[in-house]
């Protein structure tokens, strides 16, 4: 449950108008390079909720959506993430705040790297503009022993030492096939 609510804190949203009794849950992806990862986070949806959401393509801004209509599951969402924060159960057990800074990672993360200069030098950044998401993330790294860097412009996050990126790697690790790629592709 911890990385689906980091993929929804990410990528998603819940929207719920009860005068109308409209209830959607919706995750984004990019129709092109994440379609394996729309795969994982469908067959991950199938377990904790014993349903399939639908998937819906925005051809206009080349986006995937899951979807998926539902007061029940919206309502318990509602209810666990009511400021679009980290729950603070999250924070009391180091599998589910691992978990949940993989979901975090994998929707709005990146791997990249350092410079030009330094090639063979890494970077995870995190990129969201909810300033208290942001917090929780970096609080989040900190609690599980890592060394964050501060906000940067009001939306990033990142980790840069060396040896904490390759800690990342073996303890949290990408499920998002763009990211295991990406890693791939840069790691020296």
């Amino acid at each position: 449950m911890a990385e689906f609510i980091g993929i929804l804190l990410g990528d998603g949203n819940i929207y719920i108008q009860e005068s109308t009794g409209n209830y959607q849950i919706r995750i984004a992806f990019d129709a092109i390079k994440e379609i394996g990862f729309l795969k994982y986070v469908n067959k991950l949806i199938e377990k904790l909720f014993d349903t399939t959401f639908y998937t819906k393509y925005h051809r206009t801004v080349n986006v995937m959506y899951l979807c998926k209509g539902s007061k029940e599951i919206c309502s318990g969402l509602k209810i666990i993430l009511p400021k679009n924060r980290i729950p603070n159960w999250i924070f009391q057990d180091s599998k589910m705040l691992s978990s949940c800074i993989r979901g975090l990672i994998d929707t709005d993360g990146s791997i990249f790297r350092m410079s030009r200069k330094d090639p063979h030098l890494l970077r995870i950044g995190f990129k969201n503009t909810n300033q208290g998401l942001l917090k929780d993330f970096k609080n989040g790294l900190e609690i599980l022993g890592y060394h964050p860097s501060k906000i940067i412009c009001k939306e990033s996050v990142f980790l840069s030492r060396q040896g904490e990126i390759k800690k990342y790697i073996k303890d949290i690790r990408f499920n998002n096939p763009k990211h295991i790629k990406r890693y791939r592709d840069l790691a020296p």
